[in-house]
Order: structure tokens, then C-alpha cells, then sequence
């Protein structure tokens, strides 16, 4: 599809020239129908008449005076027939950001270079039958390099149209027969006017540009000093634009990570809006055109895309953040870090889609762009072979869930709380108050064992009573201590075991086993220390001494004993 302002630039042109044409009669255009593409005379043909009947078309306009609804009719059936003379163009070798203007000018060109050279009668020019006859499927116009050539597959498989090497050529060509007299049935001079006339956005402003002093219509590289000038203007308040972006995304300002890292979002965006604002200045209101065109169109189309990437990975970091604070979550917790990881993902993916499309769009075939990615991830993986266990270790705790941030574990000979779940490690804070980080790929690789997963607390010790405490006391202790345990709100009752276990050196050991529900380590030592205190108290109130170690010595020859500790 064609530019619609390249249209309307082309409307005044042919107007201002007085281009000669008949107009149409008989049936009217089917904008539908396309041209006959069917043998070199067809194309040719069909190129020179579309051109024709599009300036008919605009001139009718300018001298009609019909209404604006009149004349918009008129206009787009005029594009129609000038989008028909660019079909005639094998654009396939044309990066899709340059086809519209490329197709545009080589057809200007094209139709300067026609009107400066002898052309054979239609009769002349073989047709699909003379081309099957000879067996050939391309034709040049005589004494010249301009090939019609028949397309065996794209878009337009099975016609003929002006080949690729053509089209690339065609500067040649323009510049060869600059100096060429125009053929005496030809106005000629479209281009000319054309590459140094303003933009459809500017085309009210003709008398103001008409006006101009004569040194500003000098060209330089194909372009108008006007209109270098107009576009150094257009980039320098881009530049400033995006610098007074900057400077205010700087500005560090309280609240949440999320909105800081949306905020940054915004100097990508913004790059993309001046680029395209840049991008739509020069060329719809001070039509740049030619090779400054092309490599502006195509410098700008890259910031754009990579500008597109930034933007989609601070988009994706800034939405993480906001779930995250949205759901109250840890800011370094594993569920925290799996959301990060998900749409770091996502925007992994977008970031792909992005570079393929822009890379297509620049003229960059697609498979080369998805083979450099994947030869550049390969060497990345092989140099960052140590990082990629890492990250995929932290896939792997993050999706198992072995421990939680705040979770007591001991792994790799490192026991403390979990402080934090990184892309590349954990970090534990030991009991010790040291910082510890285990590289996750060692950390997947080693026991784990979770403290804080715990869903009951054991407890196991021994008291020595006196070896002196009566039988039945000794029974009243332990029933009473069972039964002070069996009643207590934070312990477990299935498994309570308070039993005399031996003969022990200095005493009667008493096992005590059982199991608090508590939910942290803290609260096991505190619940811990008021049921021992209880026993205690039970100890005391029945008259039992608990047993320190003791060891008795006989000495032969006397009556009593001497007793060290």
C-alpha cells in the first residue's frame, strides 16, 4: 500500500506541471481489477496508462471545483490507479519499512528515465503468446538495462513485472539520462519538482514555501536546504524532548520499587513516540527522500525496535513489582521470585517477537535473525555455563518449594534461616549472624533438611531422680508428669512417652519424649523451658531431688562411704 500524502504531493505536481492526459471516459475504474500483468507489453502498458489516468483524475479535480466530498472521491480513485503502476514493481528485495517510499520513487524515476528514452510501439513490445513462442521470460526495453522480467514466485507469481536489478538501479538510470533531452511528447520533470517539494502536512503552507529565498531550494544530496534544515530542527527537539524525559525519570521520588520501575518504562516509550514523531515529520512534512530516507528510516526503525525491547523488559519488571506489593508478598521470597521469573520470561518472549519483526521490517530475513539468536544463546550458555546451572537451580527450588524465606534449614553444612531466594543463590543467615550464600546449583544437588517445616517439635531429655525416691513416688512423678503433658494446649498427644528407661550410675533416669505444636523456634524454647519449670514444681511438691552425677567410693577397712563429684 502506498504512502496516501506521497499521493496528494503527487496530486500538486502533476497539477503545477500540467502533466497531458485525456481524461477517462467510458467505463469507470475498478479499483479492485488488477493491472495486466500478463506479457511485457501488458505491463508496460499498464504502467504508463496508470500513471495517465491518475493525473486525468487530478486534474479533473483541480479544475471541477467540486466539493471536498467530490474531490476526496476523486483522489482515491487517482491512488488507486498510481497504487496500480507500483504493482507493476518487483518490490521483493525491498526491506517492508522502505517499500512504500522505495515503490513510490521508483516509479517516478522510472517515468523520467521513460519520457528521456526512444520507446518501441506497443505492437512492437512482445505479448504473452510472442514470450511462450520464444521461450524466454524476460524482456528489455530496447538499447537499455531496463528488464521486464516474468515472476516465478512472491506476491505476483506468473506476471511480469520490472525486475529487482531494475529497481535497484534505477538512480543509475536517473542519473545517467539527467542530461538527456525530454522526447517532445513528454513534459517530464516530475521527479525533480517532486524530491524538493513539502509534505502532504505542509502542502497549505505552498504559497509560504513558494516564497522562499532561491538558495533554500539548492539541493544537497538530493534534498533541499529547506528541508535539511527542517529536519536538524525536527531532531534537535526530539533530543531535547527526550533529555527532559530523562532528567525528570531520574528524579528519585518515595514510594514502591513498581512505580519507580514503571516510571523507567517511560524513557523507552519515549523514545519510540520522538523516533516515530522524527520519523513522521521528515517524511510527511518535509519529505525527505532518496538514500537520506532510507538510512534515517532505516537508523530510526532500529532505535525503535531496541527501544521497543527496554521498554517490554522495564514494562514486565514494573508489573512483577506491582503483583508482588498487590498481593503482599515478600520482597525476596520464592512466590516473589517466581513471579519475577514468569514475566521475565514473558517479556523474553516479547523481546524475541520484537527483534524478528524489526529485523524483517529493516530487511533482515527472519531465519537469519532466529539463527543468530539461537548461535548467540548457544555461546552464551557454553561462556555462562556456571550462571545457567544457577539460574535453572533457582527454577527448580522456586517450583519444588524445598524451603521458604524465614524457613530454619541445614544444607551443605550451613544451618541458619532463609534470608532470601536469588536468581543465582540463597542467601542463610546463620545463628551466628553471618550471611551465607549457597550457589543454587549446589544447593539443588544437596540435602535439605527443614527445620521450619517441622509440623511438631520434639522433645527429648532425661532427668536422674535420687536413687533414695521410693518406688511409688516415683510412679506418682511420672503418671503426673504424663499427665501434665497429655492436658497442655501446645503439645501433640499421640506420641508421649515419660518412662523410667535404665539403672543409671547416679540415679533413676526418666525418659521424657514428646512433641510441641508451635509454630517457631523461638516459641519451642519458651513453651519448652514452662513445661520443664512445671515438672519442676511437680518434682518439688512430691518431695523429689533430681540426681546430679554422683560417684560412690567403698574404702576397704571402714564403715562409711565418701562420696565425690
Amino acid at each position: 500500500m502506498i504512502r496516501r500524502s506521497r499521493m496528494l504531493v503527487l496530486a500538486s505536481v502533476v497539477v503545477m506541471l500540467s502533466l497531458a492526459a485525456g481524461e477517462s471516459k467510458g467505463e469507470r475504474f475498478n479499483p479492485l481489477k488488477p493491472p495486466d500483468r500478463s506479457s511485457p507489453r501488458a505491463t508496460l502498458k499498464s504502467f504508463v496508462e496508470s500513471l495517465d489516468a491518475g493525473a486525468a483524475l487530478l486534474r479533473e479535480m483541480r479544475s471541477g471545483g467540486g466539493s471536498f466530498e467530490e474531490n476526496a472521491k476523486i483522489v482515491r480513485e487517482a491512488e488507486s490507479h498510481f497504487d496500480h503502476a507500483i504493482e507493476c514493481l518487483d518490490l521483493e528485495s525491498v526491506a517492508p519499512e522502505l517499500v512504500q517510499d522505495t515503490g513510490f520513487e521508483t516509479v517516478l524515476m522510472l517515468k523520467d528515465v521513460l519520457d528521456r528514452i526512444p520507446l518501441p510501439p506497443y505492437a512492437e513490445i512482445p505479448d504473452a503468446d510472442a514470450m511462450e513462442a520464444e521461450g524466454s521470460e524476460f524482456w528489455a526495453i530496447p538499447d537499455t538495462e531496463i528488464f521486464i522480467e516474468f515472476a516465478s514466485a512472491g506476491p505476483h507469481a506468473g506476471s511480469y513485472l520490472f525486475s529487482q536489478d531494475t529497481v535497484s538501479r534505477i538512480r543509475d538510470f536517473f542519473a545517467r539520462v539527467k542530461d538527456v533531452p525530454y522526447r517532445s511528447n513528454a513534459e517530464g520533470g516530475l521527479y525533480t519538482f517532486y524530491i524538493s517539494a513539502p509534505g502532504h502536512w505542509l502542502l497549505p503552507a505552498t504559497p509560504w514555501f513558494d516564497s522562499l529565498p532561491d538558495w533554500s531550494h539548492s539541493l544537497v544530496l538530493d534534498q533541499a536546504v529547506w528541508q535539511w534544515l527542517g529536519l536538524m530542527v525536527s531532531l534537535f527537539l526530539g533530543g531535547a524532548l527526550l533529555l527532559l524525559i530523562w532528567h525528570w525519570t531520574e528524579h528519585e521520588e518515595p514510594g514502591p520499587e513498581s512505580r519507580s520501575s514503571l516510571k523507567a518504562s517511560l524513557r523507552p516509550l519515549a523514545v519510540m513516540v520522538v523516533v516515530t514523531a522524527v520519523e513522521f515529520t521528515a517524511d510527511e512534512c518535509f519529505n525527505i527522500t532518496g538514500g537520506v530516507l532510507k538510512a534515517l528510516s532505516l537508523s530510526l526503525g532500529a532505535v525503535f525496535y531496541m527501544a521497543g525491547i527496554g521498554a517490554v523488559w522495564l514494562v514486565a519488571g514494573g508489573m512483577a513489582e506491582l503483583l508482588i506489593s498487590a498481593q503482599h508478598l515478600r520482597v525476596r521470597s520464592i512466590d516473589s521470585q517466581l513471579v519475577r521469573l514468569g514475566l521475565r520470561f514473558v517479556a523474553l518472549i516479547g523481546s524475541a517477537a520484537i527483534a524478528v519483526e524489526g529485523a524483517q521490517r529493516l530487511g533482515l530475513p527472519a531465519y537469519s535473525v532466529l539463527t543468530g539468536l539461537g548461535i548467540g544463546g548457544l555461546a552464551v550458555a557454553l561462556a555462562a555455563r556456571e550462571s545457567m546451572a544457577n539460574l535453572l537451580g533457582s527454577i527448580v527450588i522456586m517450583f519444588e518449594r524445598p524451603f521458604r524465606v524465614g524457613d530454619w534449614i541445614q544444607a551443605a553444612s550451613v544451618e541458619g534461616n532463609v534470608e532470601g531466594v536469588g536468581f543465582r543463590s540463597t542467601r542463610i543467615r546463620t545463628f551466628y549472624d553471618s550471611l551465607v550464600s549457597i550457589p543454587n546449583s549446589e544447593l539443588v544437588n544437596t540435602v535439605v533438611d527443614n527445620m521450619g517445616r517441622r509440623r511438631y517439635r520434639r522433645v527429648k531429655t532425661r532427668l536422674v531422680l535420687n536413687c533414695e525416691t521410693p518406688i511409688e513416688t516415683v510412679e506418682a512423678f511420672t503418671e503426673g508428669v504424663r499427665s501434665m503433658i497429655r492436658d497442655d494446649q501446645v503439645t501433640w498427644n499421640e506420641k508421649i512417652h515419660v518412662v523410667v528407661e535404665d539403672f543409671g550410675e547416679s540415679g533413676i533416669p526418666v525418659l521424657l519424649y514428646f512433641f510441641l505444636v508451635v509454630p517457631s523456634w523461638e516459641s519451642e524454647l519458651m513453651e519448652r523451658q514452662r513445661l520443664l519449670l512445671e515438672i519442676m514444681r511437680l518434682a518439688d511438691n512430691l518431695g523429689i531431688r533430681l540426681a546430679f552425677p554422683t560417684q560412690t567410693v567403698f574404702v576397704e577397712g571402714t564403715n562409711e562411704a565418701g562420696a565425690s563429684s
